[in-house]
C-alpha cells in the first residue's frame, strides 16, 4: 500500500511539474528507467530522496503523502513557481511567460474564492472590449478591484488601514498629487509621457528629439519636462523622470531625458484606474461586498 501511495505521489509531482522521466532522471543523474520502476511501485536510494524532494520543493514526508496537507498555501505557490524557473525545457522569455500567466492565474482563483458559491477554479473568462466586465471584493479589511475587459486587464488590492487615520492618510497631503493631476489634465504632457515609455531602457532622448517627435513646441516640452524633473518635488532621490547632462561638438550644454521604468508601472496603474473609473463596467464576473462600515472615519 505504501508503495503504491509514493508512486502515485511521485507520478503526480512530475506531472503537476511539467517534466518527463527523463527530465526527471537527468535532474537526478538516474536513467529514465529507475524512475519508470519508482512510479511502478519502487523506492529510490535513501539519498536520492532528499534530492528527489527538493526536485518538486516538498517534504521527504510529503513523497510518502504524510503531510500534504501541512503545506501552506503560501509554499505551495513558491512550490509551482519554482519549478517554473527550473524548467530547462523553456528559455529565459517562456519562463517569465508562464510566471506571468501563473501570477494572473492566482489573483483569479483569490477572486473565485472570495464568492460563497466560488468553491471550483475555472479559467478567467474572456470578455470583448465592448462587454466591460470586472471583478471586485470589498470587506472591512481590504478593497481589490480585477479589471476584465479585453486589453485592459489590470488588478489592484487596497489594504484597509485600520489603525491612525486609516485611508484619510491617502487625503491627507494631496498639493503634489494635485499638482501632478492637474499636469497629466494637459495632452501634451500625455503624449511626452507615451514618448519617453517608448524609449528603451537606459536610452536618453534630448528637448529637439521629443518636441520633434510629439509635434509639440520646444517650449511646451521643456515647461512638461521642467515639472516631471524638478517641479513635481518628490521625496527621494529616485524619480519616474531623471535628467543628465551632454556636451555638443559645439561645448555646449544640453540636457537628455529618460523615464524610470520602475515608475512606469505606477503611472500606468494610475491612468488605468482612471479609464476604469470613467468607463464603469457592465457587469461583475464576481462581486463580494461584506462591508459593514464606510471607508473613512467621520472626523469629529
Amino acid at each position: 500500500m505504501e508503495e503504491k501511495v509514493f508512486s502515485k505521489i511521485l507520478q503526480r509531482l512530475r506531472k503537476e511539474a511539467g517534466m518527463t522521466q527523463e527530465n526527471l532522471a537527468s535532474k537526478l543523474g538516474v536513467s529514465p528507467q529507475a524512475v519508470s520502476k519508482w512510479e511502478n511501485g519502487s523506492y529510490p536510494e535513501g539519498d536520492l530522496l532528499p534530492r528527489l524532494a527538493d526536485c518538486f520543493g516538498v517534504s521527504i514526508d510529503t513523497l510518502y503523502g504524510r503531510d500534504e496537507g501541512k503545506i501552506s498555501v503560501e509554499q505551495q505557490v513558491v512550490n509551482a513557481v519554482h519549478r517554473i524557473w527550473d524548467d530547462e525545457s523553456l528559455d529565459h522569455n517562456g519562463k517569465i511567460g508562464e510566471y506571468g500567466k501563473l501570477f494572473k492565474n492566482i489573483l483569479w482563483a483569490l477572486n473565485i474564492a472570495s464568492f460563497s458559491a466560488g468553491k471550483n477554479y475555472y479559467e478567467m473568462p474572456s470578455f470583448s472590449e465592448k462587454e466591460k466586465m470586472a471583478s471586485a471584493v470589498i470587506n472591512d479589511s481590504f478593497y481589490e478591484y480585477m479589471n476584465l475587459t479585453c486589453g485592459k486587464e489590470f488588478c489592484v488590492y487596497l489594504k484597509n488601514q485600520e489603525a491612525g487615520e486609516g485611508l484619510r492618510v491617502f487625503l491627507k497631503d494631496t498639493e503634489k498629487v494635485r499638482k501632478l493631476f492637474k499636469m497629466l489634465s494637459d495632452k501634451d504632457c500625455v503624449d511626452i509621457i507615451s514618448y519617453m515609455y517608448s524609449l528603451s531602457r537606459l536610452q536618453f532622448a534630448d528637448v529637439d528629439a521629443i518636441s520633434a517627435s510629439c509635434k509639440i513646441s520646444k517650449e511646451n516640452t521643456e515647461k512638461v519636462l521642467e515639472f516631471l524633473t524638478q517641479d513635481l518635488g518628490l521625496d527621494s532621490g529616485n524619480k519616474p523622470f531623471e535628467s543628465i547632462s551632454l556636451i555638443g561638438k559645439d561645448g555646449k550644454d544640453r540636457k537628455a531625458y529618460a523615464a524610470h521604468e520602475t515608475f512606469g508601472g505606477l503611472l500606468f496603474i494610475l491612468f488605468a484606474v482612471a479609464d476604469a473609473y470613467v468607463h464603469t463596467p457592465w457587469g461583475f464576473s464576481n462581486m463580494t461586498d461584506n462591508k459593514s462600515g464606510p471607508y473613512l472615519k467621520r472626523e469629529e
